[in-house]
This record gives C-alpha cells, sequence and structure tokens, in this order.
C-alpha cells in the first residue's frame, strides 16, 4: 500500500507487547503502531513500554510534570 501509493501505513492489531510494536516499525513493515487499546488496559503503557525498551529517561515519555517527578523514583 504505502509504495503503491505513497502514503503512511499503520495498525492497532495486537500490539500490546512493546517489542512487538518496536519491530514492526523498525522492520518497516508499518510507518505507525497505534496502542489505544494497551493504553485502556494500562494507563501508563508507554512508561512502562519505554522501561521495558531500556529507552533513556523513561519517565520522561509522559508529560514534563510526571517525569519530572517519576525521575526521582
Amino acid at each position: 500500500m504505502r509504495q503503491e501509493v505513497g502514503i503512511p501505513v499503520s495498525s492497532a492489531w495486537g500490539f500490546g507487547e512493546p517489542h512487538i510494536a518496536e519491530q514492526v516499525v523498525r522492520d518497516g513493515q508499518l510507518d505507525l503502531v497505534m496502542v489505544g487499546k494497551a493504553h485502556l488496559a494500562n494507563p501508563h503503557w508507554a512508561y512502562h513500554a519505554a522501561r521495558e525498551l531500556k529507552v533513556d529517561l523513561a519517565s520522561w515519555t509522559l508529560p514534563a510534570p510526571y517525569g519530572h517527578w517519576l525521575e526521582r523514583y
């Protein structure tokens, strides 16, 4: 689809695991992964995903006031 039409490709199915979401973007299968369902199950999914993926300053994936507070813990 992306090559024929020239538009970004995204999906929202089955991306509750951070490693899967990261892998499909890294491999070029998708341009965007939507994780709304994962956020419904766990409102802190972005933070937990960042920690699982070993992101530097994972707390800063949240809005700045929360990231600042979490960094101390």
